[in-house]
C-alpha cells in the first residue's frame, strides 16, 4: 500500500538557517488549498503532520483539514531533534500535541520528527507513554540531520506491554549508491518515470511506500532566501516548476491513502 504524508509548514521554514526576517510573507494557506485540490481530485486521503507554530496562525484551515484528513504532530517548532535535551523535546512535542488537539478538538496519536532527526529508537516508549500511537520518523539511511536506525525501511509493529506501537519509517531509495528519501526536495529531482518504478519496483516486492511533501514544494513561486549555500538553494527551489504536474501524475497512477485508513487494515 501506499500513504501520502503532508509536512504542515510555513516555507521559511527551513534548518540550519535564521530566516525570521521573511516570517511576515505567508504562503502557507495558498500552498495548501492548492495540494488539497490535487488530492481531493484523485479523491485519496493524506496524513498531515502540524508544525505547532503555524498552527496558530492557520486555525480555519487546519480544522477544515481536520475535517476530511488524518491528522498528526511535527512538533512545535522546526528544530532539529539532536541539537535539543530530551527534555526539551518532551516540552516541544507536548506543546505541539496540545495546541493541535485544542484546534481540532480531538485527540493527537501521530508524531513525525522535523528532519526525520529522531535519532534514538527507545523514544518510542516515550512516544506511547504520551499517548503516541504511531510515529514516522526513524530513517532506514543516514542523511543530513540524523543516522540510520533501521536496517530496512518496513512498517514496524511494536509491543509496550499491552500497548501497540507503529513505526511507519519515511520510504528511502538507493539510485547507484545515491540514497534519499521519496519526498520533499528528492521527490523534485527524481525524473517522474524514476519515481514510478521505485513504487512499482517496491509493489513488487510487497513493500509499503510512504510518500511526503510540504505545500511549499508545490509553489513555483517561492521567494528567495539569500542566506541559503549554494547547495541549500538548490534543494530548496530545484523542480518547483514541474512539481504540481509530477505529484498530479503519481496521484494518478497509484492509489495513496492515509495512515490511519492503512492501520484500520493492519
Amino acid at each position: 500500500m501506499n500513504i501520502l504524508s503532508i509536512d504542515f509548514e510555513e516555507w521559511y521554514n527551513i534548518i540550519g538557517v535564521d530566516t525570521g526576517k521573511y516570517a511576515h510573507i505567508k504562503r502557507l494557506e495558498a500552498n495548501t488549498l492548492r495540494l488539497l485540490e490535487i488530492i481531493a481530485r484523485h479523491k485519496c486521503q493524506a496524513t498531515f503532520f502540524f508544525l505547532g507554530e503555524d498552527v496558530e496562525n492557520n486555525k480555519d484551515l487546519v480544522q477544515e483539514i481536520a475535517q476530511h484528513h488524518d491528522v498528526g504532530i511535527h512538533g512545535f517548532s522546526h528544530k532539529v531533534l539532536n541539537n535539543l535535551s530530551p527534555k526539551a523535546i518532551c516540552e516541544d512535542i507536548i506543546k505541539a500535541k496540545q495546541t493541535l488537539e485544542e484546534v481540532c478538538n480531538k485527540p493527537i496519536s501521530k508524531y513525525r520528527a522535523p528532519a526525520f532527526s529522531l535519532q534514538d529508537k527507545d523514544f518510542l516508549k516515550t512516544l506511547s507513554d504520551m499517548g503516541f500511537v504511531c510515529d514516522s520518523s526513524l530513517s532506514a539511511i543516514n542523511h543530513f540531520y540524523g543516522k540510520k536506525i533501521l536496517s530496512e525501511d518496513r512498517v514496524q509493529k511494536i509491543a509496550f506491554g499491552e500497548k501497540v506501537f507503529w513505526e511507519l519509517p519515511p520510504t528511502t531509495f538507493d539510485i547507484f549508491g545515491v540514497k534519499g528519501f521519496l519526498g520533499g526536495g528528492y521527490l523534485r529531482l527524481l525524473p517522474l518515470n524514476v519515481i514510478k518504478k521505485i513504487l512499482h519496483q517496491r509493489q513488487s516486492e510487497g513493500k509499503d511506500s510512504i510518500l511526503y511533501l510540504h505545500p511549499r514544494d508545490l509553489d513555483p513561486q517561492v521567494p528567495h532566501i539569500k542566506e541559503l549555500s549554494p547547495f541549500q538553494k538548490f534543494k530548496t527551489y530545484y523542480g518547483l516548476a514541474s512539481m504540481q504536474e509530477k505529484f498530479f501524475n503519481i496521484l494518478a497512477s497509484f492509489s495513496f491513502q492515509s495512515i490511519d485508513q492503512y492501520l484500520q487494515t493492519r
